[in-house]
């Protein structure tokens, strides 16, 4: 049995899928930018001949690739929480009862994995 639902219109989503949505965009197009700022920043790139203006922009770039892998993390584990708490509730019909998928795994890891790699980079270039 399947429950799935048609909107015919962006905005008539439910707020949380919206917020979900949009943390995830915003998540993308801040890991993207991370990548961008740590190229300019990276030591065998020409783009700043001062050691010590590279690092600042590597930084930007760490926490760039940190604020990207919390705003992925966030809706992640909200769809989680929700999937655990309808799973172990003994209101929820077994026909209504979520699995967690592959989705949120890869969701996971990918927002540790930018996490991490911010971490790493600020506190690698920190002057």
């Amino acid at each position: 049995i399947t429950q799935c639902d048609i909107y015919s219109t962006m905005l008539g989503l439910p707020a949380d899928i919206q917020a979900a949505q949009a943390m995830m965009v915003t998540s993308s197009a801040m890991s993207s930018l991370a990548c961008i700022v740590s190229v300019v920043g990276m030591r065998c790139t020409v783009f700043f001949q001062e050691s010590r203006a590279k690092d600042r922009v590597a930084v930007v770039g760490g926490v760039f690739f940190i604020l990207g892998g919390l705003l992925g993390f966030i809706p992640v584990a909200w769809n989680l929480h929700g999937i655990l708490r309808d799973f172990y509730s003994p209101l929820v019909p077994d026909s209504m009862k979520f699995e967690i998928g592959e989705a949120l795994y890869l969701g996971i890891i990918s927002s540790l994995f930018s996490l991490v790699a911010g971490i790493f980079l600020c506190f690698s270039c920190s002057p």
